[in-house]
């Protein structure tokens, strides 16, 4: 039905999608499930560098980049400058940020966002 296409930083807590790119529609499936899903107030709307959504989309498919950036990163982008770079190394990664991202993950594509039990056993 779509595609979400994945591109990570490795750290950051704010989720963001590439909804202000110039082939990006509204009537995007697969950005209307991870709103859905995640909520419109939990993910952030931005212009993102060149990636494989773009090449998607200008071949007819649904699809959405969705990633992590730090708060204070979502509009300079200084942290995806480390990306696919010299510096780009595991321990510029936060492993909460990441299993973060991961459950965000798992319910977009459980397609539910996962129930907290608060009922004591």
């Amino acid at each position: 039905d779509y595609i979400i296409n994945l591109e990570l930083t490795g750290l950051g807590d704010m989720v963001w999608f590439d909804g202000k790119n110039s082939n990006y529609t509204q009537n995007n499936k697969s950005i209307s499930k991870i709103i859905e899903i995640v909520g419109e107030e939990n993910l952030t709307n931005v212009h993102t560098p060149f990636s494989d959504s773009y090449v998607f989309r200008n071949k007819g498919l649904d699809s959405t980049c969705i990633g992590i950036l730090p708060k204070h990163d979502i509009n300079s982008h200084n942290t995806w400058h480390l990306c696919h770079s010299l510096n780009d190394t595991f321990d510029k990664c936060s492993e909460k940020d990441m299993s973060n991202f991961v459950q965000v993950l798992l319910e977009i594509i459980q397609g539910k966002k996962k129930e907290i039990n608060t009922t004591e056993v």
